[in-house]
């Protein structure tokens, strides 16, 4: 899903760019969500709020996997579910927290894995 995925570069006040702390994801349907990005290990509690997990390959950023947090907190879950994300080589946590609804936030998690479940088909 590299080519669907462009990064929001912001300037810090020594002109220098530092790594993008926003990222664009395209559903299947063309339309285009931001994501904050975290580090899987430092990704704060966001229940509800949809994710990709990523892995970095140079500018490049491929997603491994795209889901849902649970709406409960459970740390002993979260920690699971970091060292799952770990194992799939994901280095950052793209998160999208402008759902309007539950039922907002399904669809776009739809749009968002066919966009993903294309990908893999057009690459195999």
């Amino acid at each position: 899903m590299m080519n669907r995925a462009t990064p929001i570069r912001l300037d810090s006040a020594t002109g220098h760019y530092s790594q993008p702390q926003f990222w664009y994801w395209q559903g299947v349907s063309g339309k285009r969500y931001i994501h904050s990005v975290y580090d899987p290990q430092n990704c704060p509690p966001l229940p509800g709020a949809i994710f990709v997990a990523v892995k970095r390959n140079g500018i490049h950023r491929t997603a491994v996997a795209v889901d849902r947090f649970r709406t409960v907190l459970d740390r002993a879950k979260e920690r699971e579910w970091i060292m799952q994300i770990a194992h799939l080589g994901a280095d950052e946590i793209h998160v999208h927290l402008m759902a309007k609804s539950h039922d907002h936030a399904e669809t776009i998690l739809f749009d968002l894995r066919s966009a993903i479940e294309f990908e893999i088909s057009v690459a195999a």
